[in-house]
């Protein structure tokens, strides 16, 4: 073991450096493709028509989901039912149009629109115009365009600097407001770390079951072990289809209600017309299918069966469950599509695996070596091997996270001012702050912890490390989750 160990030692950690600095390396560059928000309204905002428009004109910055978008206008004197909204083209995704009716009296109307950009995340915002009636010596049957064309030049683009686009609203001051609901935002965070809980949970069993205990068994090291380390992993997994059962209609609920924002009333089929819209629709009834998938192995599952067909049933789903936040998230917006989600497809499933995986290790492997009989303190013959089994297990699953979240990052951040200019930047400096502490601690359980359980096999040694190394694994989750649910930028 000796000449293996050393050699070892000398590579992993210029491999773990090589990958940091690849993880950083995107945090210095600036490219990346644009959000979506408003770029242009027609009427413009602010502006002051002399002749009632046709239409109202919205064209953003990326493709948007027609299906997921809504204009409403509202009156001087109550609000305006205006025309079903449609795309300009064919080939003009990017731009929404919605017919006005006639005859509407002068006085100043409101427009406030939500649409959904590629991911499906969405966006609100509002504006206003004014309508004086015709001007002194102007025909009545003058058309539309000849008076657009008086105000175009000055009016009919927004100035600039102008942030009517993704979630937030122009005043007549000019400054900022959010139109979004704070509490939305926190229920979309919380569903969306229950949802990811559940996955850690379920693809952590998984793994300390096909590749932690084999280890520890075919070294020959208490093989009786791995029968109450299956029970407990069998417990686990079924928490985690719990949570996966129970964030699915919290999830379907946050988002349906991210669309009408300010609004009391919900029809019951936006919640259908969600689920069945665009990718984060397929996100949601993928998600809602592995995780059915996943609960009908536990349920097949023995508890301490060690070749029961219910695991494979269980493995199979959680397969898929990671493609879930893919659709749903903003790696199905980013260009290029395919390399975009593959990176986030490895990014959730090795989080999900070296984070459960340190969740069992805690909470089925170590307990299932105490009730093998071994008295806390004393030297616990299986431990070593049990660690050693992991850490391959976790130094593989770090080196995957590592480079594909760098990956990620170079493909999200636009610029390298985002970072500290935008909600979305701060919370991802300081998720990329939880994420350097964790591989800290991780390095040293592999660097001192492991070489140590080695001479004393007392599990003391790597509890209190390896639980604050799962704590701030978590609460690397939960930011990762109020990310994913917040448009970019």
């Amino acid at each position: 073991m000796g000449a293996q160990t050393r050699a070892t030692h000398r590579l992993t950690p210029t491999t773990m450096r090589a990958a940091c600095l690849l993880a950083l390396l995107p945090l210095l560059v600036g490219a990346g493709p644009l959000h979506t928000a408003l770029e242009s309204s027609d009427p413009a905002e602010d502006s002051v028509l002399r002749k009632p428009p046709r239409e109202i004109r919205l064209e953003y910055t990326t493709e948007v989901q027609l299906n997921l978008s809504r204009i409403r206008l509202a009156g001087p004197l109550e609000e305006v039912e205006i025309g079903p909204v449609r795309y300009l083209a064919a080939d003009r995704h990017d731009v929404l149009v919605a017919p006005l009716p006639g005859g509407l009296p002068d006085g100043a109307y409101r427009v406030a629109w939500t649409t959904a950009g590629p991911d499906g995340h969405a966006i609100n915002g509002e504006f206003e115009y004014s309508l004086l009636g015709p001007a002194p010596g102007q025909e009545a049957g003058e058309s539309q365009d000849s008076a657009r064309s008086e105000t175009q030049d000055s009016l009919a683009v927004p100035p600039p600097g102008d942030t009517t686009g993704a979630g937030v609203a122009e005043g007549a001051t000019g400054e900022p407001q959010s139109v979004g609901d704070p509490n939305s935002s926190r229920g979309a965070t919380g569903g969306r770390w229950l949802f990811y809980l559940g996955i850690v949970a379920t693809l952590g069993a998984l793994s300390f079951r096909y590749a932690v205990l084999p280890q520890v068994t075919r070294g020959g090291e208490l093989p009786e072990v791995a029968k109450g380390a299956n029970y407990r992993l069998w417990r686990i997994a079924g928490l985690g289809v719990v949570a996966l059962l129970v964030s699915s209609p919290v999830r379907l609920f946050y988002q349906v209600r991210s669309f009408y924002a300010g609004e009391e009333a919900i029809p019951f089929s936006a919640y259908f017309q969600m689920a069945g819209s665009g990718p984060w629709g397929s996100g949601w009834l993928l998600g809602m299918a592995a995780a059915l998938l996943v609960g009908a192995g536990v349920l097949l599952a023995r508890p301490r069966g060690e070749r029961n067909p219910g695991w494979a049933v269980m493995a199979l789903g959680a397969v898929f469950l990671p493609l879930s936040p893919v659709l749903s998230g903003h790696a199905w917006s980013r260009s290029p599509q395919v390399l975009a989600a593959s990176a986030d497809f490895i990014h959730i499933t090795a989080a999900a695996t070296w984070v459960g995986g340190l969740l069992c290790l805690l909470f089925a492997g170590l307990p299932a070596l105490r009730a093998h009989g071994v008295k806390e303190g004393s030297g616990q013959p299986g431990l070593p091997g049990m660690v050693r089994a992991f850490s391959r297990i976790a130094m593989l699953s770090v080196a995957l996270l590592v480079l594909s979240g760098g990956l990620n990052t170079l493909l999200h951040l636009e610029t390298l001012a985002q970072l500290w200019t935008t909600a979305w930047g701060r919370a991802l400096v300081a998720k990329l702050a939880i994420v350097a502490a964790v591989l800290g601690l991780g390095f040293y359980n592999w660097r001192f912890v492991r070489p140590a359980l080695q001479e004393t096999p007392r599990p003391g040694l790597l509890k209190v490390p390896a639980t604050l190394e799962l704590a701030l694994g978590i609460l690397a989750l939960v930011i990762t989750s109020y990310l994913v649910v917040q448009p970019l930028g």
